[in-house]
């Protein structure tokens, strides 16, 4: 049976950022409530009126902040066979310093932690910009959907 993401990132995500974003002290990423503003502000600047989807109890909004200020976030979509990621951002002024990689691997962990077995990205018009984080991170592409990794 799968549970809830919520509450399962807080000692993964922190550890591994840690550990590779050494100018970054005060990064943090977590789920939070999909539907509060900053959220939603914060997750319409990549997937525009996707933004609705995000409330469905399936779906699970990782935040990653700096100093308390978002500066990126991705959707984990629990379709309960495989995982869905929606929207990778990262803000313009943050980029090409590893937060990307480190929210893909905070949803990889939640996506364990609730017996996911593979993550599936469905819409690769929402994440043209974000292409090379999930090739580092080993995604490719796959039948049926844009690209995928096994878990």
């Amino acid at each position: 049976m799968t549970q809830s993401v919520s509450g399962q990132l807080a000692s993964h995500a922190t550890a591994q950022v840690a550990t590779e974003i050494s100018d970054l002290d005060d990064l943090s990423i977590g789920i939070e409530s999909a539907s509060s503003a900053a959220t939603q502000d914060l997750f319409r600047q990549t997937a525009g009126d996707a933004v609705a989807d995000l409330t469905a109890p399936n779906c699970e909004v990782l935040v990653a902040r700096l100093g308390g200020v978002p500066i990126g976030c991705v959707a984990l979509v629990d379709h309960l066979r495989y995982g869905e990621a929606r929207g990778l951002f990262v803000a313009e002024e943050m980029r090409g310093r590893g937060i990307a990689v480190a929210l893909l691997r905070a949803l990889e962990s939640a996506a364990r932690d609730i017996g996911l077995r593979q993550i599936r990205i469905d819409q690769p018009a929402a994440l043209c910009d974000t292409l090379r984080p999930f090739q580092s991170s080993g995604y490719r592409p796959a039948d049926g959907a844009w690209m995928e990794k096994a878990l």
